[in-house]
Order: C-alpha cells, then sequence, then structure tokens
C-alpha cells in the first residue's frame, strides 16, 4: 500500500468519567482538538469505480473467522463497504432475522459470480450457507427492506443500474425480479420504508456519463416499488452553488418513520449535512442543516488543501464519511461519524491525502443548531491503562477510508429511549509482529459500544462488545438493525484473521473465503463491564496432556497444574505430569473487566518412558505458526512414524505415515490450533501448531 508521512503532532487523553459530557463546538474549532497518532497518510482519487472501492489502491475492508457470533456466510470479496454502514439487517418479533451481503466464491480478481447472497434465522438455527447469489448476474452492494409482508433488496450492477429483487415472505428464498429493475441509473444504494408503509426512499450515487459528481440523488415509490414516482431528486445543497464538486461513494444514510424522511451525507471533503422531509420525500418538503462546514468550496483535489490563503496545503481536521444516524422518540436526529486529517500538496491531480491514525468521533443532535459537533474523544481506549491509548497500536494502519475510531452504526430502544452506538476501534498489542513499532505491525479492531440514556447529553464509558481482536480476529463494518427487539441489540458484521483486504492494488491479501459474516444479538448488558467465561479441555497421551482453551471474552490467561506450583501463562500449554494420579487444574481467564476461572480433574493412568522422551526432543515443527505448509524434520529416528493432525474440537483432519523429513501442506485446514500426534514402535509424542489465514 502506499504510505505517506508527515510530520503531524500527536495528543494524548486520559480516560475518565463513567458519564462523559462535552458541549457544541463551532467547526472552526475542530482540527485545534482532534487526537492524532502521526504515522501516514493513504491517497484517495475523486473518480470511483463501482466494481472497486473508491480508489483501488485503497479503502480496504476484510473479514474472517466465526468468533464471538453465528456464522451466516462467508465471501471472497471483502469490501462490505466503502463508507456508511449498510442497511443489510431485518429483524422480526418473531425473532427471525435475515441478513444480506456482497457475496462471492470466486477467487480471481474479478470476482465474476459477485452478486447479493442471503441467509434467514428462524429464531434458533440460521439456514444453509450461501454459495451463489441471488441474481443472475454480478452486482453488489444490496440495501434490504421489509415492506407490504416481504423483504425486497436493491444492488447495481456492473452497468451502474440499480437491480430490484423481491420475494414473498420474510426469509423467503423465492426471489423474483422487479419490473423496474435495471431502469434506475445509478451505484450504492441505500434504501428505508417506515413500518407500515408502502413508501420506498432510495439514495443512490448518480453515474452520469456526462457527470462524474457521484451526487447523493433520491427516488421514491409510494406503491411498494411497482413504480417510481420521484427519479434522481437532487436535494437542496448538493451542488456547486453550496460547495459540492464531488461526493463519496456510500457516503449517505437514511431512516424512515411514519411519513418522516431523514438522511445524513457528506464525503471527509464535503460538508457534513442532515436532510429532513415530512411529507414523504415530496418535492419542495426537503430542508438542509449543515453540521460540518469543509472550509474549501468544491474540493476535488485538483487544488491544494490551502485554507490560509499563503499558498502553503494546510492540513484540514474533519468528518470521515463513516455516518451513523438514529431517530429517537421525539423524532429528533442524532448523527456520529469518525474523524480524520485531509492534505493535498498536488494540485492537478484530483486526488487528496487522508490520515487513518485521528481519533474521536463527532456527533450531533437537532437541539446544536447548524455548524455545531460535539467532539467525542471517550471512544479512543487506552487498552492497557498505561496513559497513552495509541503505544501498543500497530505501526501499519489498515486502510478503510475511515479514521481510528469509526465505522458508527446506531440503534433505538424505543421503550426507554436509549440509544446504543457500536464501532470499531483498533486494540493495542494484538499485532502478529509482536512490536507495535514495527513496519509490518498491524493491529486487529474489535467492536466496541456505547450508549445515552439522556439523548446525547451523557455517555457511557466504550465497552470493547466482541473482544476477539486478543485472539487477531479483525471485526469491522458493523450494521445494527435501527430498534432494538426483545431488549437486544442485533447486530451484523465481517471477521477475519488479516487487516486490510485482497482490493488492494500495490499489496493485497490473498484472495480467500475466509471473510466471514457474522451476527450477535448483544444484551444491553453487554455494553457494560462483564467478566470472561474460563473453559478448557485437553487430550491426554501418557503422563503429556495438551490443553484446549475454549474461553470466551479472554485476553489473558493463568493454569494452575496442581503440581506444587507449577504455572503456565500461555493460551493452550501442554504439561507433563511427573506421577500417575489424579490432578486438579484451573484455568484463571481474565479481561479488561474482570476474571473467571474453570477447574478440572484430570487423571494420569501410565507415565511416558526415556525413549519418548528422545523421540520428542528428536522431532521438529516449524512454522509454529504457518499460513500454507508446514515442515516435519526427524533426527536419528530409524522407525516410520504415523502422525495425525487433530483440531482442539478434536476432528482428525490429516494422517499420514513418514519416513523421514517431509512438508506438509496445510493451505486447506481452516484458521485456528491444531495438535499433531506422533507415534512409532517404540515411542509417542505431541506437538502444537496454530494456522492463521
Amino acid at each position: 500500500m502506499k504510505k505517506i508521512l508527515y510530520p503531524l503532532f500527536t495528543f494524548f487523553i486520559i480516560h475518565t468519567a463513567q458519564t462523559q459530557n462535552a458541549t457544541a463546538i463551532k467547526n472552526k474549532q475542530l482540527k485545534d482538538q482532534l487526537l492524532i497518532i502521526p504515522h501516514f497518510g493513504f491517497t484517495e482519487y475523486a473518480k470511483k469505480n463501482s466494481a472497486t472501492p473508491f480508489n483501488e489502491n485503497v479503502f480496504y475492508a476484510k473479514a474472517a473467522s466465526r468468533a464471538g457470533g453465528d456464522f451466516v456466510g462467508n465471501t471472497t470479496y471483502d469490501l462490505p463497504t466503502n463508507n456508511t454502514s449498510p442497511n443489510r439487517l431485518l429483524v422480526y418479533e418473531d425473532g427471525t432475522v435475515s441478513a444480506a451481503w456482497t457475496g462471492s466464491t470466486s477467487t480471481s480478481t474479478e470476482r465474476p459470480d459477485r452478486g447479493t447472497f442471503f441467509n434467514h434465522s428462524n429464531g434458533s438455527t440460521w439456514g444453509e450457507i450461501p454459495v451463489e447469489r441471488i441474481e443472475e448476474y454480478r452486482t453488489g452492494f444490496p440495501a434490504i427492506i421489509y415492506i407490504d409482508g416481504h423483504e425486497m433488496f436493491f444492488a447495481h450492477d456492473g452497468l451502474n443500474n440499480i437491480a430490484i429483487f423481491e420475494n414473498d415472505a420474510p426469509g423467503s428464498e423465492t426471489w423474483t425480479e422487479n419490473s423496474n429493475s435495471l431502469l434506475l441509473k445509478g451505484t450504492w444504494p441505500r434504501a428505508a420504508c417506515a413500518p407500515g408503509s408502502n413508501y420506498i426512499h432510495l439514495l443512490i450515487a448518480n453515474d452520469d456519463a456526462g457527470n462524474d459528481n457521484g451526487y447523493m440523488l433520491y427516488y421514491r415509490s409510494s406503491d411498494a416499488g411497482a413504480t417510481w414516482d420521484i427519479q434522481g431528486l437532487r436535494l437542496p445543497g448538493v451542488d456547486t452553488a453550496s460547495g459540492y464538486n464531488i461526493m463519496g461513494a456510500e457516503c449517505y444514510t437514511i431512516k424512515a418513520i411514519g411519513s418522516e424522511v431523514y438522511i445524513a451525507a457528506g464525503s471527509k471533503i464535503n460538508d457534513l449535512a442532515v436532510w429532513r422531509s415530512s411529507s414523504n420525500g415530496d418535492i419542495g418538503s426537503w430542508t438542509r442543516t449543515r453540521l460540518i462546514e469543509f472550509p474549501i468550496s468544491n474540493f476535488d483535489g485538483n487544488e491544494i488543501s490551502d485554507i490560509t490563503g499563503d499558498a502553503i496545503a494546510d492540513t484540514i481536521g474533519t468528518h470521515d464519511g463513516s455516518i451513523a444516524l438514529a431517530i429517537d422518540n421525539a423524532g429528533k436526529m442524532h448523527v456520529w461519524t469518525g474523524v480524520t486529517n485531509v492534505l493535498d500538496i498536488t494540485p492537478g491531480d484530483k486526488a487528496w491525502n487522508y490520515f487513518p491514525g485521528v481519533a474521536g468521533m463527532f456527533y450531533w443532535n437537532e437541539s446544536f443548531g447548524e455548524d455545531s459537533v460535539q467532539y467525542l474523544t471517550f471512544p479512543i481506549v487506552d487498552w492497557d491503562d498505561d496513559g497513552d491509548p495509541f503505544a501498543g497500536i500497530g505501526f501499519d494502519l489498515a486502510n478503510y477510508g475511515v479514521g481510528l475510531t469509526s465505522q458508527p452504526a446506531a440503534a433505538l430502544d424505543p421503550s426507554t429511549g436509549s440509544m446504543y452506538i457500536v464501532y470499531t476501534h483498533q486494540v493495542e498489542y494484538t499485532d502478529y509482529v509482536g512490536d507495535p513499532n514495527s513496519t509490518d505491525a498491524q493491529s486487529f479492531r474489535d467492536l466496541f459500544g456505547f450508549y445515552t440514556t439522556d439523548g446525547g447529553n451523557t455517555w457511557s464509558d466504550p465497552i470493547n462488545i466482541s473482544y476477539t481482536a486478543e485472539d487477531y480476529y479483525e471485526n469491522i463494518n458493523p450494521t445494527l438493525y435501527w430498534n432494538s427487539m426483545d431488549d437486544k441489540i442485533h447486530t451484523l458484521w465481517m471477521q477475519d484473521q488479516d487487516p486490510g483486504n485482497s482490493l488492494d492494488t500495490e499489496d493485497p491479501d490473498a484472495i480467500t473465503l475466509n471473510n466471514n459474516i457474522i451476527y450477535r444479538a448483544y444484551d444491553y448488558s453487554r455494553f457494560e463491564p462483564y467478566d470472561p467465561t474460563a473453559n478448557f479441555d485437553y487430550t491426554i497421551t501418557f503422563n503429556s496432556v495438551a490443553f484446549h482453551n475454549l474461553s470466551a471474552d479472554a485476553g489473558t490467561y493463568l493454569w494452575n497444574f496442581d503440581e506444587g506450583g507449577d504455572l503456565s501463562n500461555l493460551k493452550d500449554p501442554v504439561n507433563i505430569f511427573d506421577e500417575t494420579g489424579d490432578y486438579t487444574v484451573c484455568l484463571t481467564a481474565t479481561n479488561k473487566y474482570g476474571n473467571d476461572e474453570d477447574c478440572k480433574t484430570i487423571t494420569i493412568t501410565e507415565l511416558v518412558n526415556i525413549d519418548d522422551v528422545t523421540f520428542n526432543n528428536n522431532i521438529s515443527v516449524y512454522p509454529t505458526l504457518a499460513t500454507d505448509i508446514i515442515n516435519i524434520e526427524m533426527q536419528n529416528i530409524e522407525d516410520d512414524v504415523a502422525v495425525e493432525i487433530y483440531s482442539l474440537q478434536g476432528e482428525k483432519v490429516f494422517e499420514q505415515t513418514l519416513n523421514g523429513n517431509t512438508t506438509i501442506d496445510i493451505s486447506t485446514f481452516s484458521a485456528g490450533e491444531y495438535i499433531l500426534k506422533f507415534s512409532s514402535q517404540h515411542a509417542a509424542a505431541v506437538k502444537r501448531i496454530a494456522i492463521a489465514k
């Protein structure tokens, strides 16, 4: 990836109060308050391509694993969104859930089978993992709604037309193409339908061949999609007179309640604004309120970012285009967005730089008025409580087109009026390298959440709600269902084990199917400090016991083997017991908020003989953290040796008889930890490896 270094100042914060409070501030003060990691910037370009990220060299977005939630599906196309959280989750009062996402199973760069993948839960079990798209042609970036007793989704095809499909009931896998499909021109749809309404409100990005401005356009159907009586409406203020020369991909979000329609939109080089209509989006009914004014009117990357008039490029503090919108019980709008800096030192290239190391979040509600936002510093968490929340963040910041604490999504609890916000945040000291100062170190993101019970006057402390980054899982782009159901915050996101994505043209990740879609309905209690759950299993080979850690929500571990002081802080240790008998082995699992203990009785009936010790020492397996192959070297062993490989769930995934050194292909193995059992005519040994994808 392209890394551009600039000497930025670093600011640090001390995290304190449980109820965070701040006042609205005027735009001119924004840059002076931003918290920054002084690493590098990424180049973005004005022209975008709907088949790829906004800039082909930028906009990561990956995921894969199945830790911390239900496994809904997977995809090789690891870009959930270019900016704002998509509406891809529907939750029903009977407990059923539907999810849609951009799917593909192809490992070719083009992903010719890309399209809308869909799955449905009956309230307890998800359907079969989808392996093909709904459409007969290539599409991407679906938005799904419920209307008139069934589900409908919108996506764009390869010619930048809007595909429209609908089923006959929630969860039905019988999909029919709407008669208006491919007749609406544009890309990156966002859709909304108020409960009980037949009005569909649709936002898309303009794709006029004669104008590549990417303006947000509004479409409306008043009859459940049979006809579209408003098409291609440019809302007030989306024009050069108001400072919009171009807009970014997916930098908008929309909600509808009754006849009220709400929109929040703006890319990082535009104003951030909201629009509202009280008459179902009728032409002439829209009002606009500006939240943040971008200081250079009609900026498009063809001029330097000079705001002082001294012909020297200035660094501009701004929002990052990843926007969350919620409507409270009084019908008042609330907006959250990540923050970043923009800098353009080269005129005439239709490009600029943004900085992913800027932390915090902007917040606004309608009581603030125009050009006033609240800058929230508390979303940046000092994970190890050393007074420096940035020290353990890996030097190589994965490029998602957003700031350090961003990708927000919001949900309302209608019974209490509380609002819950989920966002992503890199966790300190989670890089594979083991040294955050290494230029190759990439920290992993977890989902964090906080809430307000008083309409945004005060805030809870942020809590890590996914808690898998310390196990090397990357969690990104959460989607929340717009209101809570059954007192739960319903969340859909992507997860993998490698920050970044395969769409980077300079240094892409491998194209794999290990980008998983994860769903979880979080209890409200998850947004408060919680203890981990300690649990383990084990495999006995004579008096050698391999322990398999099954704990959840933990970051550190301490094992007591009941042998007079033998302890281990490894996640999955192997212990050799000196005598036969019963041992009470206890595991203490600890996270940032508390700890838990699990104890089990281990019975040793047979001791290893001296040949086993020598046998074990004469076998080497490397690398112990592998991706595609492992090497096995044996010294001074004349007998044939049988090797068996087991997952931690006890499934045998490989077996072979060896008569010398060998290499084993593990490229098809799933990510995780494995036990290798070696046995000959006279001895046995156990080794352990981990596989990362």
